[in-house]
């Protein structure tokens, strides 16, 4: 089930005795986890009615005692397992235990176990368990309408307003739409809590947004560099005028274009030979996330294309450092040969 199915158990009253919590938001996993706090557990009951786990130090029988001790003066009670996964790796039999344990479960109590890290694999006999007693809730990435939900929502506890316009355009800004990225809803939570702290007025503005959005450098240079692989021409140029007028050097952009694309030269010579991707990530030195993005990416292009891409960058490189061409319209042109 996803996050509206739980809110719908939960404003009916027919709430599971377990649910696994997983996906990639953990913004809304902890949103969910006091929703569900608050609609079972009055504030005078919560220390006799609501019990933490930490993975580190405890065991299985600190699980079971915590489900079977009836609830104190309530209908239920809540455990809630931090992070499932620390439990298993620390306990050899916590895993088969617990999937015993589960079918069996006391219908007072409602078990909340975290997959923190969304490690748990879908072919293991706990997550099957759970699968079947129809208890996991996958927190996955927002699509955009939901997106849009949430953040006139958020604005609307405070008191704020958007236009349509300038909502997609904060969107935009994010970049949390954007192919692969890593912008969480924490962070862009963050973000919108900055703008909503110096907004004066009702309506949040374009001005606003602009004034109070921090983009990272490297974020712009992803953004650029992806954009550009998915041959993307009004994103790429919206995106480098961006970190133009932002002050991000020339030299730096077109140093990290040329980085990228001869990673993804070596990428497809290392498999050509026939390495496999353990050996072909050690082979190029990068970390598993930005590896995703060369092998992603690496589909676009031909190895001739890539050449010629090189080719045409250095002739540039050489043109900037021994004439007076214009910098800017030089890497304009760039991005557009890029993404033809």
């Amino acid at each position: 089930m996803n996050y509206k199915e739980l809110e719908q158990e939960m404003n009916s009253g027919n709430l599971k005795s377990v649910y696994l919590f997983t996906g990639d938001e953990e913004h809304l996993m902890n949103i969910y986890i006091e929703k569900l706090k608050n609609s079972i557990i009055s504030k005078e009951m919560e220390t006799l009615n609501y019990t933490e786990i930490e993975g580190k130090d405890s065991d299985f029988e600190d699980v079971l005692n915590a489900c079977e001790t009836l609830p104190f003066m309530a209908d239920k009670k809540m455990v809630y397992v931090k992070d499932l996964m620390e439990l298993i790796d620390n306990n050899k039999d916590f895993s088969d235990s617990l999937n015993e344990y589960l079918p069996k479960i006391a219908d007072y109590t409602v078990l909340i176990l975290r997959d923190k890290a969304n490690k748990l694999r879908r072919n293991t006999r706990l997550y099957r368990t759970i699968n079947t007693l129809n208890g996991v809730v996958d927190f996955k990435r927002f699509k955009n309408n939901e997106l849009v939900a949430w953040i006139r929502n958020l604005f609307k506890k405070h008191g704020k307003q958007i236009s349509n316009q300038d909502l997609n355009y904060l969107i935009q800004k994010s970049n949390y739409m954007e192919y692969r990225s890593e912008k969480t809803l924490n962070e862009f939570s963050n973000e919108l809590e900055k703008i909503i702290s110096h907004s004066e007025e009702e309506f949040i503005t374009k001005i606003d947004i602009e004034s109070n959005f921090t983009e990272t450098l490297d974020t712009n240079i992803f953004n650029l560099l992806d954009n550009i692989n998915r041959k993307n021409t009004e994103n790429s140029l919206r995106i480098f005028n961006e970190m133009y007028m932002a002050n991000e050097p020339i030299q730096r952009i077109l140093f990290m274009i040329i980085r990228q694309l001869r990673l993804i030269l070596k990428y497809k010579i290392f498999r050509s030979k026939g390495y496999n991707d353990v050996q072909t990530r050690n082979k190029l030195g990068v970390k598993p996330y930005e590896y995703s993005k060369i092998s992603g990416n690496a589909r676009v292009y031909t190895e001739d294309e890539v050449q010629r891409h090189l080719e045409y960058i250095l002739e540039i490189d050489k043109k900037q450092k021994t004439s007076y061409q214009n910098d800017k319209l030089a890497l304009e042109t760039l991005i557009v040969k890029l993404t033809k």
